[in-house]
């Protein structure tokens, strides 16, 4: 998912469903990955091949692929997973810049 890491998405299914279905959606996401990094270069050459074929750019289809992918997730993120800290428990962070002048 757009900026995620493993450590947050088990985090997420952590707080958010009973242990036996976290631990399900643990497995779950751990085979993601390892499927993502075995057919992810499948994937990239081919559409590096077909590119070159037929625009002459390796990096055409790959770029607009990946993009359409990165678009995909954010638009998934935004409009299917709710927040899970409830409002009451939220602080508003102020950040203060504290210039040096010289």
């Amino acid at each position: 998912m757009s900026n995620f890491n493993l450590i947050e998405v088990e985090d997420f299914c952590d707080h958010n469903y009973t242990v036996l279905f976290a631990l399900h959606q643990q497995a779950l996401v751990g085979i993601a990955y390892s499927f993502g990094f075995i057919i992810g270069p499948v994937i990239g050459a081919v559409f590096a091949k077909r590119s070159s074929l037929e625009s002459g750019n390796p990096y055409l289809l790959p770029a607009l692929f990946a993009i359409t992918l990165t678009v995909a997730d954010i638009l998934f993120v935004y409009l299917c997973l709710k927040e899970t800290l409830p409002k009451e428990k939220r602080v508003i962070l102020e950040i203060q810049c504290k210039c040096i002048h010289v």
